[in-house]
């Protein structure tokens, strides 16, 4: 039974995508084929440039899971030092522009999930006071039911 070739010893220098001037790596998984670039058509993220592993598509335990969008892969790629090699390459193209909007990115996201933030935060705020009122109806269903107890008792005496 053939498995997956071993990882590369030898990790050669990345080829550059013609479109972002990003480096399509080895796969962060499979570690023996290139990531490849595509723009999304079919979906709601049509003409998104999306990197994936060759792998992705296929069927069983051959398949790879890696797949990223665009910020996401610059996000990964400079987190992993891989971008150490391609700011030096887009600086000889000129192409560091594409570079500055990767902080903007990042602030989007940041800012993105600081709503998310506020939003869990309202919705805790909202299930604690839901709580303290659950709590205040079962401490007057208490109360209800040792003023009928006594009442009750109060009868039975009386009529004894």
């Amino acid at each position: 039974m053939l498995g997956a070739p071993p990882p590369l010893e030898f990790v050669p220098p990345p080829v550059m995508d013609d479109v972002t001037g990003l480096p399509l790596i080895l796969c962060p998984s499979c570690k023996d084929l290139r990531l490849v670039a595509f723009i999304c058509k079919w979906t709601e993220n049509c003409g998104k440039r999306f990197f994936k592993c060759p792998r992705y598509d296929e069927l069983g335990a051959k398949r790879c899971r890696i797949y990223m969008f665009q910020d996401k892969y610059e996000w990964y790629l400079r987190t992993n030092g891989y971008l150490e090699f391609a700011e030096t390459e887009l600086a000889m193209d000129g192409g560091l522009e594409a570079m500055d909007v990767v902080p903007d990115l990042v602030m989007e996201e940041i800012e993105q999930v600081k709503g998310g933030l506020h939003d869990i935060q309202d919705e805790l705020a909202k299930i604690k006071l839901e709580l303290v009122e659950l709590k205040n109806e079962g401490r007057k269903k208490k109360c209800a039911c040792a003023v009928l107890f006594v009442l009750l008792l109060v009868v039975w005496v009386a009529l004894k």
